[in-house]
């Protein structure tokens, strides 16, 4: 079991200022490297040797060690964002995600602004302010070009290509249910393919655009810039 050690202002900051404290800092930065350098060799595992665990674990366990900040625990483990409770999550997603839509975005801030009514329930119950954290390039679209090019099963090209590829956006359960039942050229349903006549190197939120859903995160950064 690895074990890390994570002060908290590195945590809160991802920078950490004491001098006193910079020699831990240093051995944090590169434990987290080798967390997702060990992540890295774990896809490229999944095709050489055998299929092993989860490629959608693999793939987010690498986007936290190699992003870092919010998407670790205190503990310095992968946070999970499995239909997330807006209430706990909310400000984590807006820092971390790549495309939040509008709908998204106002059950985020209710929860921000503690709205009971946003809040996840529990024991199961379903809830019409129910969120989707969706990887913007499926899974299985990952997988399989990854599988279908050697080239790919070495850290370098494999960082590079996850760095370009690997997105992740946050929906409603209703625009989720969108991109199933959506028809995009000649095929019915975006929930685990892309739009006909996307290639590699193309807009990874392509699925999104396809149903007509915007991004408020590019509008902020529209107006900052």
């Amino acid at each position: 079991m690895e074990q890390f050690y994570c002060p908290a202002e590195m945590f809160d900051k991802g920078i950490l200022y004491r001098a006193d404290r910079m020699s831990e800092v240093t051995l944090s930065m590169v434990q987290y490297r080798e967390s997702a350098d060990l992540r890295l060799d774990r896809i490229i595992h999944f095709f050489t040797i055998g299929p092993v665990g989860s490629m959608r674990t693999h793939l987010d366990e690498w986007a936290a060690y190699f992003y870092g900040g919010g998407l670790l625990t205190r503990s310095c483990r992968q946070r999970w964002f499995n239909n997330p409770c807006p209430w706990k999550e909310a400000q984590r997603l807006f820092d971390h995600m790549d495309w939040i839509t509008p709908a998204a975005a106002a059950i985020l801030k209710r929860g921000l602004m503690r709205d009971l009514a946003v809040k996840k329930p529990k024991g199961g119950i379903s809830s019409p302010f129910r969120l989707i954290v969706d990887h913007a390039v499926p899974v299985k679209v990952l997988r399989d070009t990854i599988g279908a090019n050697p080239a790919l099963w070495y850290r370098e090209p494999l960082e590079k290509f996850l760095c370009q590829h690997f997105r992740r956006g946050v929906l409603t359960i209703d625009e989720d249910a969108r991109l199933s039942s959506c028809y995009s050229g000649n095929q019915w349903s975006l929930k685990a393919r892309m739009p006909s006549g996307w290639k590699l190197g193309s807009d990874p939120f392509a699925r999104y655009t396809a149903i007509g859903l915007k991004n408020v995160k590019e509008a902020e950064n529209h107006c900052s810039s």
